[in-house]
């Protein structure tokens, strides 16, 4: 919970993937924010994190919504067949998956390279890493005890604890990437990225961050009477 930005694309080329990476590290260096490079090789079952592209419909009543598949061949006493399926990249292999009585699987075999940086203690890491196969935004990551690669095409950087100073600043550092990547998305839940005013932005952020503010205190008093503590995001 909290004010984030979302973020997702594909690098112009190789050589813009290096250029980011170059003026973000000389960039990083004179801010003296803590950042750090990402190079590493990923081969194995890829498991999205979200955006498979479907999803099992359990209970009949909800057969009756929108966007609903019927698969006979996954028919069984565990699977009625009926599946939502979501448009994403992966959702063509999950069709022809899915009509052939399987579960989709994915693989890859990729270098993932990129940059990391701490810009302020109370802000998420923000990270531009890239899948040098694709080139697009790539949020991979491994589970110590689970098999396979983790992840997701794209980012989200939450700021709403750092205040609104650094939420301008992750928006100009992004902003900054469009030399370099085509962004499909720019969800800025601050309504900052490409606002009119500071003025109209900084007013956005901080009714946001007052209405999840007040949740905190109701979530901090339904626990006080249930004999359960409660943190939120603020707390020390």
């Amino acid at each position: 919970m909290g004010i984030t930005i979302h973020y997702s694309g594909k690098a112009k080329s190789l050589e813009a993937v290096d250029k980011l990476l170059d003026t973000f590290t000389y960039f990083a260096e004179q801010q003296s924010w803590e950042h750090w490079l990402v190079d590493e090789k990923l081969k194995g079952a890829f498991h999205p994190s979200w955006g498979y592209g479907y999803g099992y419909i359990s209970k009949r009543e909800d057969m009756q919504k929108g966007d609903i598949e019927f698969f006979p061949k996954m028919v069984s006493k565990d699977c009625n067949g009926y599946f939502r399926l979501f448009d994403t990249k992966y959702t063509g292999e999950v069709r022809r998956s899915l009509r052939k009585g399987k579960n989709p699987a994915f693989f890859i075999d990729t270098t993932r390279k990129g940059i990391c940086l701490n810009i302020h203690p109370r802000c998420e890491t923000l990270e531009f890493s890239f899948d040098l196969k694709t080139i697009e935004l790539a949020n991979y990551y491994t589970v110590k005890g689970s098999a396979g690669i983790f992840g997701s095409n794209g980012f989200f950087c939450k700021t709403q604890f750092a205040g609104f100073e650094t939420h301008r600043t992750v928006c100009a550092l992004i902003k900054a990437t469009e030399l370099y990547v085509d962004y499909d998305e720019i969800d800025d839940e601050a309504k900052f990225y490409g606002a009119l005013s500071d003025k109209e932005a900084k007013a956005s952020f901080d009714e946001m961050n007052d209405k999840i503010a007040t949740f905190g205190k109701m979530l901090k008093e339904v626990g006080k009477k249930r004999g359960v503590a409660v943190r939120v995001g603020t707390d020390q």
